[in-house]
């Protein structure tokens, strides 16, 4: 009996000791978090890093902190670290904002499959985007108010058709971000089947639609341009405009491919001209690589939006 009351003791000690290790590593953990989001407020980048850094190997099973993590290093263009952050945030934590997190990282690094698989996590269900839709229009009709007041009429004729019509708009963008998302990856990545598939299970087609002109579709321009491109290439010559705008977002492999198509498929000697042009002068020469790409958009963003010269620098290099 003494032997096993003195193992039982034994035991609750060490129970004890491991509760209180754990509970020092939380607060470890939960120090060095919010030590990194403190120093990145400050535009401290690496100093954040390591913070975030540290309060993983503390608190591996964080999904905060692998998040934290997650961004710090794609800010950097450290995506490697970041996609393997992602991914244990994504397993830990799944969540469309998680799985929003690896499936753009993995497109970043040129990842199709890994992409595609995480973005179908991140559509959301029905009742994320309707509220989001029910809260542009509730800001909407706050808005109207007080400009139609007195008038009740105003308020009934105007405020409240503008703020259902705001608010259902904003409700179907938001349900169809992320499909965007992923067909322009398919069609990035040569899959037009894929992507023409996924258009058709979203109910983007229409029957006699112009894509180049259609303006009752739930989804944006250059989704409209894609579809015109895939669809109807005798009559997208709205690609060239759109080739461009793409192009001087930072992404070169989707404008070239766009602006291609019209020098092999527009039938206006005026339009095949213009795509020239800006395959030319406004592009490399030649085809570039996914990641390549991904890191002259990040170098330029932390040189001209977050000021960071040194560490724009070491991105492009």
């Amino acid at each position: 009996m003494g032997r096993v009351r003195l193992w039982a003791q034994t035991l609750s000690a060490l129970g004890l000791l491991a509760l209180l290790a754990a509970c020092g590593m939380a607060h470890g953990a939960r120090a060095a978090l919010d030590a990194g989001l403190k120093a990145r407020e400050q535009g401290a980048l690496r100093e954040a890093l390591e913070h975030f850094r540290y309060a993983t190997r503390l608190a591996p099973d964080s999904a905060p902190a692998q998040l934290a993590l997650g961004e710090a290093a794609e800010v950097l263009g450290q995506f490697d670290e970041a996609l393997v952050a992602y991914q244990a945030a994504a397993r830990r934590a799944p969540s469309t904002t998680t799985w929003l997190r690896l499936g753009v990282m993995a497109d970043r690094m040129g990842h199709v499959d890994l992409a595609i698989l995480s973005l179908e996590g991140a559509y959301g269900p029905w009742r994320e985007h309707a509220w989001r839709g029910l809260k542009v229009g509730a800001t909407t009709l706050a808005a109207c108010v007080p400009k139609a007041w007195p008038s009740i009429s105003a308020v009934w004729g105007q405020c409240l058709p503008a703020a259902a019509q705001t608010g259902r708009a904003y409700f179907r963008a938001s349900r169809e971000r992320v499909p965007e998302y992923v067909f322009r990856i398919l069609v990035e990545a040569g899959q037009r089947e894929r992507a023409v598939a996924l258009a058709r299970e979203r109910g983007w087609l229409r029957d006699g639609a112009d894509y180049c002109r259609a303006r009752d579709l739930p989804v944006s321009g250059e989704t409209t341009g894609l579809l015109a491109m895939l669809l109807q290439p005798d009559r997208a010559d709205c690609l060239v405009g759109l080739g461009a705008q793409i192009a001087d977002d930072g992404l070169a492999r989707l404008g070239r491919l766009v602006l291609l198509d019209r020098v092999q498929s527009s039938s206006r000697p005026e339009a095949r001209t213009q795509a020239e042009w800006m395959l030319r002068y406004r592009l490399p020469d030649h085809a570039i690589a996914k990641l390549a790409e991904s890191l002259n958009v990040t170098g330029w963003r932390l040189q001209n939006r977050l000021q960071q010269p040194a560490e724009a620098l070491e991105v492009y290099k």
